[in-house]
Order: C-alpha cells, then structure tokens, then sequence
C-alpha cells in the first residue's frame, strides 16, 4: 500500500497540546499513514498507540541545521525551511502529503481518504471566509515580503492581487497551515515557499 504524511511543526508544545492531535490521527489514520512532527523535546510524555498510524518525532535542531541562513532565523522561517528541506528528502515515499497546524487542529476522519476518492493530483489548500482584496492585514505581508523596503499600502503588487479573480469571484485568503496534495506538489510548493523567504525584504524577515 503507497503510504501517507501528515506533517506539522510542534515546538514548545507540551503534552496537553500534543495528546489531543496524536490521539485524533491514531484514531483515524491507516497503518500505512504518518504523522511526523518537528519538536524541541523528543521524549515529550505522550502516549502512542503502536497498533495505529505511525507518529515520528524529528528534532527540530536536526533540520534547522540544514536550511540556509537567509532562512533561519525565527521559528515561522525555520518551519517553512526544515519541513522543506525534510520533504526534499522523503517525498518519494510518499502518495500524499498534508502540511498542519498543530497548535489548534484535531483530526475527525482519515485525512487522506478524500485525496484518494477525489483523485488528486496537485495542491489542494483552504479557504478563508475573506477575500484578499477585503484583507489588509494580507496587504502587508505582501509588501513586506516583495515589496518596497518601506512598504506602501496598498503597493502596486497588492494593487495587482486584488484585481485577480477565481471563477469570477475575488481571491479568497488561504489559510497558512493547512495544505495538501500529492508528494510532489508538497515538494513544489515549500521549494518555492523557501525560495520566496530567502529572497525577501530582511525587514519581513525581522517581522515574520
């Protein structure tokens, strides 16, 4: 059977918030489903059920050390580099795979079951209830990231953003944690993400 990942970034989390998402995965998960977690602690007083899907804990140290420096830095860039730099690494194991929140996300069914129905065979992400163009907290972060060092808002780039539309209706934002899809979509996606942090304003950096 192709195997699966769901894949998080749990660092400075204790067992109170840990035990509630890995005992929703193993409820749910196949065997040939894994749920890897990047963590500070490796022996952080959870349970586990050995007959459920597979729970593997990667020390967070262990991957920072392999991200550039443009990239380190604060714990959101070095989310996005080590889980990058894990996925380079181990997505040919992998059918799917699903980048979490772990902070504030409870599994209620299996997450691959619906990729696998839907035939999917690229990204798949979440909505958020706004659009971007209504969004101005969004409108920063774009020009932090791509814009002036001193950004204008809304800059010309968010001016072009809020122009786009998705079957007639204006972009929605999409939710940061949560997205999905096929191995090598996953491997595209944080690529690009990476590359996108190591190229940014270093005041975005500094915020970020």
């Amino acid at each position: 059977a192709q195997r699966n990942a769901a894949v998080g970034f749990a660092v400075k989390y204790g067992p109170g918030t840990m035990q509630p998402l890995i005992a929703s995965f193993q409820r749910y998960a196949s065997p040939c489903d894994d749920l890897v977690l990047f963590v500070d602690d490796m022996n952080p007083n959870v349970a586990f059920d050995k007959t459920k899907g597979n729970v593997i804990l990667l020390k967070r140290q262990d991957w920072v050390r392999k991200i550039k420096r443009s990239i380190g830095g604060a714990a959101a860039n070095q989310r996005v580099g080590a889980i990058s730099a894990w996925i380079e690494e181990n997505w040919r194991r992998y059918k799917y795979m699903l980048h979490i929140d772990t902070r504030d996300l409870l599994f209620f069914a299996n997450p691959f079951a619906a990729f696998y129905k839907n035939k999917v065979d690229g990204l798949v992400s979440v909505a958020e209830a706004t659009a971007y163009k209504n969004n101005k907290h969004n409108w920063l972060w774009v020009d932090l990231f791509y814009g002036t060092p001193v950004p204008a808002i809304p800059g010309p780039l968010v001016k072009m953003i809020t122009t786009f539309t998705l079957h007639g209706r204006p972009i929605p934002v999409i939710c940061s944690g949560l997205y999905g899809g096929t191995s090598l979509a996953l491997l595209d996606y944080f690529g690009a993400f990476s590359r996108g942090i190591e190229t940014a304003n270093p005041r975005a950096k500094q915020e970020l």
